[in-house]
């Protein structure tokens, strides 16, 4: 179901995205529901809340690390499980496979380690690893949450998204799925500004995936842009918002228009020259 997953996100949000990989090693730990609770969200590393050396940000199956200098790191991990130190494991996809350990030595504390890529699980962290300390600040700097914001409130939506596009689900409830994830206002529609706020928080999760900065003015062009074009494309009632019916107009009922017997080819049908010249521009393969 891959491939109905990125329709929703496509869609919904007007930027590809890097696959989100479901496979896990043989050597996997047992699943978990994900990263636990009580250490998801920011956290940051240094003395000072205003002044981060990096920053952390945990969702359930994700890892984003932010230092104040040097190429930021996105973990997507295929599998979570526990170890023995107390230590949850995130491993990611195949062919990476390269892991996290995560565990909270104490109320609002954090620790991280990066163990040997050969370091058996049953020996973690292992010899060598590095081993970062974390801790809960009251608020992040302005300039933080500006900045990251809404990246990392995409990377949750995504999850959601996963969630509910897997194995047997329909496409409705997929798109669906990733409609409430954008609708901020809750009202059944989605505004230019809805729809550009989730391909920015996309365009973050897609370049910090690749271990760049995003650039937030290039980001936020090509967000106001990809709402233009997709209300262009779907607001088939002019009303400048998407709903989901117009979302799953066509999708959701693939195959139910099924034609009539009394149409043939050659009858009184509306001159069509026009349209073929689209097709070059339309492109496809055969």
């Amino acid at each position: 179901m891959r491939g109905l997953r990125h329709l929703a996100i496509l869609v919904l949000f007007a930027l590809p995205l890097p696959a989100a990989g479901q496979a896990t090693s043989p050597e996997s730990p047992p699943p978990t529901l994900g990263i636990p609770e009580a250490l998801r969200g920011a956290w940051i590393a240094g003395d000072s809340c205003a002044r981060p050396d990096a920053l952390l940000f945990l969702t359930a199956r994700a890892a984003a690390r932010i230092p104040a200098e040097g190429e930021p790191a996105l973990l997507r991990f295929g599998a979570l499980g526990l170890v023995p130190g107390g230590w949850t494991l995130g491993v990611l996809p195949e062919p990476d496979a390269r892991r996290l350990l995560l565990r909270s030595p104490g109320p609002d504390q954090l620790e991280t380690a990066d163990p040997a890529t050969k370091t058996r699980d049953d020996r973690l962290p292992g010899e060598g690893a590095t081993l970062q300390r974390w801790r809960r600040c009251p608020q992040v700097p302005a300039a933080t949450a500006a900045r990251h914001a809404e990246g990392v409130a995409a990377l949750a939506a995504l999850e959601h998204v996963e969630a509910a596009c897997g194995a047997g689900a329909g496409i409705r409830d997929c798109l669906a799925a990733a409609f409430v994830q954008a609708d901020v206002t809750g009202d059944g529609a989605l505004s230019p500004a809805e729809l550009a706020r989730m391909a920015r928080g996309q365009a973050w999760v897609a370049v910090i995936g690749v271990g760049r900065m995003p650039d937030q003015a290039q980001a936020e062009a090509s967000a106001l842009e990809a709402a233009r074009r997709l209300l262009a494309g779907l607001d088939y009632d002019g009303d400048g918002r998407l709903s989901l019916t117009e979302l799953v107009q066509d999708r959701a009922a693939f195959g139910a228009a099924t034609g009539t017997a009394m149409g043939r080819p050659g009858g009184a049908a509306p001159d069509m020259a026009g349209l073929h010249g689209l097709v070059p521009a339309i492109g496809g393969t055969r």
